[in-house]
């Protein structure tokens, strides 16, 4: 009942939260509604982040009680300055357009989800990131404690904390599930806010909706099939900081209200993905001193007090959890971590070609217009960035696993000024549209099977690649195996340590049971431990019970050693055996 209650009053306090900060007035002009439906969103569970991270690094718990208790103070906040300041509610404009392509994309959504997933909300995917991404979301649940980058795993554990007293323990992996397909649609859903900025005419419109399909086919629905979920929530926050800057130089909202914005979306993207924090704090560094330059035409105090506000909590908390946490508590490097290898999409820059005419038009407008504006800067800064990392690729310093990541931002930062320098495109002369489309079908046609990279060898764009993964995914959680997990949670004490005996092929299966289960299986993992010491503890009884994969490589070749032990339940896909202590036990 404590449970229900906790959860109820979460929901509560968020929808508090959320109010509050959605009505505080941003500046003295309507704002698009649509859009800051998504940005109330993001900054709410920004300011989450940063208060739980903050009160996780003094050990205190983070659950659904002290999680409320941030929202409620965020919410009494926006309310006092309200109060104090006696400044009416922000004003909003609704466009029909805005509310239109919003439940378009949620229907869509919708309707892919269920294909994809099913009515059920089956774990399909087609690795085994999904499997550790939801057992550190379950980590917050059962510990409440932090991981090291933990804005993704707090938003998981708060939805899954708030639903399980109502459906279940058993029943967290489908609430992982529709998560990770929200984070995907609130990434589109950002994209097409910012495109949102720039379409006034039909052709920008049409524009937009190729735009979209073919940015959401890209890198999105890439880091949504490899289940990398922190790639698109990281992109997702740029975009946002993106917006938010455009609305502070079109002096559509305060310099206050930016500076804490900025703090919390700063500390979000670090605690998302800690690679794409030195990115945003170096350009969004850049832009707000050039924009100071051009408005104020000097650095002063008031200056600096900016850049302290913005990035003195996001810093300390960066030292803290990337630093402490996460490289010294590993005795690993900067160097050590980036040398890392793993599974990665290989091609470089085919997918990228097409857009190179439409943003080297807009560098031109840019530099014609003698401003450059806050995605120019970005986009630049991303090139900049991906140029360093290529050098340092080709020279063996760094592996292509953690290199490959920055095209995901690359991805979006191209995408919204190719669509700015489209729009010029579409301004000019038929003729030279049908140019450019030539020329792009060129391009495609001729770097197709060039590849400067040795490991790319792939030879297809990112939408063929999609295309495999897509057909690749598959249920890693059958009904079977979570009867299975529902046994050892319902049946066997809590208390005990049951692992799961399985080779490292199939070590996707055991992060899935450990975190259904919240059962522990470390020691018991046959490519981390010696083989022959695992089965001498499950000889001499040192666990009371185990579970089996028949389908697994190690039941195959070792049938024998564990048909000896007692079976207490079983079904086509898994079973659950008793040592001898437990068998003994029980005589």
């Amino acid at each position: 009942m404590l449970d229900k209650i906790a959860a109820v009053i979460y929901v509560i306090t968020f929808g508090f939260a959320y109010y509050r900060m959605f009505v505080l007035p941003k500046g003295n002009r309507k704002l698009n509604g649509v859009t800051w439906i998504l940005l109330t969103l993001l900054l709410e569970a920004s300011g989450q982040a940063l208060v739980a991270g903050i009160i996780n690094a003094f050990h205190a718990p983070v659950n659904l009680w002290t999680v409320s208790a941030i929202n409620l103070v965020m919410g009494l906040t926006a309310w006092g300055i309200c109060f104090k300041t006696k400044q009416k509610k922000q004003s909003y404009e609704w466009k029909k357009y805005d509310i239109c392509y919003a439940v378009i994309l949620f229907v869509a959504g919708i309707i892919f989800l269920f294909w994809f997933k099913g009515f059920r909300l089956d774990p399909v995917f087609c690795n085994s990131d999904a499997a550790v991404h939801f057992k550190n979301a379950m980590f917050v649940v059962r510990d409440e404690a932090l991981p090291t980058m933990y804005f993704s795993e707090l938003w998981n554990a708060m939805a899954i904390r708030c639903v399980i007293p109502f459906i279940g323990e058993i029943n967290a992996v489908r609430v992982y599930v529709l998560m990770d397909w929200l984070y995907f649609v609130l990434e589109i859903w950002m994209f097409v806010a910012i495109l949102r900025e720039y379409v006034d005419d039909v052709k920008a419109t049409v524009a937009a909706v190729v735009f979209t399909i073919m940015y959401l086919l890209g890198y999105p629905m890439l880091g949504y099939l490899y289940t990398f979920l922190y790639w698109g929530m990281g992109v997702m926050l740029i975009g946002a900081v993106y917006l938010l800057l455009k609305k502070y130089r079109e002096e559509k909202i305060s310099y206050g209200f930016t500076i804490v914005s900025m703090m919390l979306l700063c500390n979000a993207i670090t605690m998302c993905y800690m690679l794409f924090g030195p990115y945003v704090f170096v350009m969004l560094a850049l832009y707000l001193t050039y924009h100071w330059l051009v408005t104020k035409h000097k650095l002063d105090l008031a200056w600096l007090k900016m850049c302290f506000g913005i990035f003195l909590l996001p810093t300390a908390l960066a030292v803290y959890y990337c630093y402490f946490q996460f490289l010294a508590a590993q005795s690993l490097s900067v160097g050590s971590v980036m040398s890392i290898v793993g599974g990665a999409y290989q091609e470089a820059y085919v997918h990228f070609i097409w857009l190179l005419i439409p943003f080297v038009v807009e560098v031109i407008c840019s530099i014609r217009r003698k401003r450059m504006d806050e995605t120019m800067l970005f986009s630049i800064g991303a090139l900049l960035v991906v140029g360093v990392l290529t050098v340092l690729y080709l020279r063996g310093r760094i592996g292509y696993y953690y290199y490959s990541k920055y095209f995901n931002v690359l991805w979006f930062a191209l995408y919204v000024d190719a669509f700015k320098g489209m729009l010029h495109i579409l301004k000019w002369k038929w003729q030279v549209v049908c140019g450019y489309a030539v020329v792009v079908a060129a391009g495609f046609f001729v770097f197709w099977s060039v590849h400067i990279f040795p490991e790319t060898t792939a030879q297809m764009d990112v939408y063929k690649y999609n295309t495999t993964l897509f057909q690749a995914s598959h249920n890693q959680c059958a009904k079977e195996f979570m009867d299975t997990c529902q046994y050892v949670m319902k049946k066997l004490p809590k208390k005990d340590t049951v692992p799961i005996m399985l080779e490292l092929e199939s070590y996707s299966t055991c992060y899935w049971y450990e975190g259904i289960t919240g059962k522990n299986s470390a020691e018991y993992y046959t490519w981390s431990n010696n083989k022959d010491d695992v089965f001498l503890n499950l000889a001499q009884q040192k666990v009371p019970y185990f579970v089996i994969v028949y389908g697994s490589g190690l039941y195959k070749d070792y049938k024998d050693f564990f048909d000896q032990f007692e079976c207490l339940d079983r079904n086509s896909v898994s079973g659950v055996y008793a040592s001898y202590a437990a068998t003994d036990a029980s005589k």
